[in-house]
């Protein structure tokens, strides 16, 4: 999402604004800066953009420390920053990173394999019973039809003739909003990914197996509690999330095709693949307690656009999947043997639609 989706005007037009309001109040010193600020923005390369948006990111965490500190609050990650303090840091982080935005034909394939996977999993007998039954399933249920959501988006998330399978581990642990005492539990989450690519990217892993180990592939992992809206609240959602986060491995995977020389610069999708590279080597990321720009990057921009995609498909019922409106066929799937031997099958061999 450009800065102007949310109806602002460009993010350097803004500047200007900021800056007629701002610069009688500001000293030469800082004038100047702001000026080769500008520069970089404008006339830079890629690499001092990012090392620009980051070096303003990291000022303004210090500075909103420092702020909460002297009141004894902790910033955290569940924290939100009091973006109106650093109006022109944050406009000209946002205008250093509307360089780093992805293609129309990018998000045009995004949507295919967004129908893809939806494809794949309608014929999926056991998410046709979860899309009827998410509200009386049981949690290890639930878990198997996400597990497969996770795998069926992975099979079919390709650019062209490059596919982007990787070794994807998933945890799923099950942890409360808030402590016994009523304070907030620090250790909440939603969702998440994380890879080690940083690591194989700047040749920081170490030894030749730390490097082999980094390379295997990112992680998942997803919060079962009900106080994960997105778990509660309907199979659309669950499955969002997972598909939010299957977008984050599936990013990690072009970035290490870039990294490998496996997708040539004639490739339609290279700046893409090029772009979440780059982000992903020098580690440019904005915070979630930072909204504005946590959501207009272009790392975010894309997993939320494909779950959203997925979200909206999936609320559309399942035509194959209207056996599981029947109680007397919904009984004799859950009873039947086929099903026991599929979650037999499934802790043995991975799941499989």
């Amino acid at each position: 999402m450009h800065a102007n989706d949310n109806g602002h005007s460009d993010p350097l037009t803004q500047l200007v604004t900021l800056l007629a309001r701002h610069m009688r109040h500001m000293s030469t010193a800082d004038a100047l800066l702001l000026e080769d600020q500008i520069n970089i923005i404008r006339h830079g390369d890629d690499l001092s953009r990012i090392t620009l948006a980051k070096n303003l990111t990291y000022k303004i965490l210090r500075a909103e420390q420092a702020r909460l500190s002297a009141r004894g609050i902790p910033l955290t990650s569940n924290t939100y920053v009091r973006e109106e303090y650093y109006p022109l840091d944050i406009t000209l982080i946002h205008a250093a990173m509307d360089h780093f935005r992805l293609s129309d034909a990018y998000k045009t394939k995004m949507a295919e394999v967004a129908n893809d996977v939806t494809d794949a999993m309608k014929r999926s007998k056991t998410l046709q019973y979860a899309q009827r039954n998410w509200h009386t399933m049981k949690d290890d249920q639930k878990i198997r039809a996400l597990k497969i959501v996770q795998h069926l988006h992975e099979k079919h998330q390709k650019l062209g003739d490059l596919r982007c399978e990787m070794l994807t581990g998933l945890s799923f642990a099950n942890i409360a909003m808030t402590r016994k005492n009523g304070d907030m539990n620090p250790k909440f989450f939603l969702a998440f990914q994380h890879n080690a690519f940083s690591n194989v990217f700047n040749n920081t892993s170490g030894s030749v197996i730390a490097t082999a180990m980094d390379r295997m592939g990112s992680h998942i992992y997803y919060n079962t509690h009900n106080d994960n809206y997105f778990f509660r609240r309907s199979f659309a959602a669950a499955a969002g999330a997972m598909h939010h986060e299957q977008q984050h491995v599936f990013q990690g995977a072009l970035a290490m095709a870039v990294h490998d020389g496996r997708i040539e610069q004639s490739n339609p999708y290279y700046r893409d693949a090029r772009l979440f590279y780059l982000l992903t080597r020098e580690k440019c990321y904005m915070p979630g307690n930072i909204p504005s720009l946590y959501r207009t990057q272009a790392i975010e921009t894309d997993a939320f656009a494909f779950q959203t995609a997925m979200t909206r498909r999936l609320y559309r019922r399942f035509h194959d999947g209207a056996w599981a409106d029947d109680p007397a066929q919904r009984a004799a799937y859950e009873n039947s043997g086929c099903a026991l031997f599929k979650k037999l099958k499934a802790r043995i061999f991975g799941p499989r639609p």
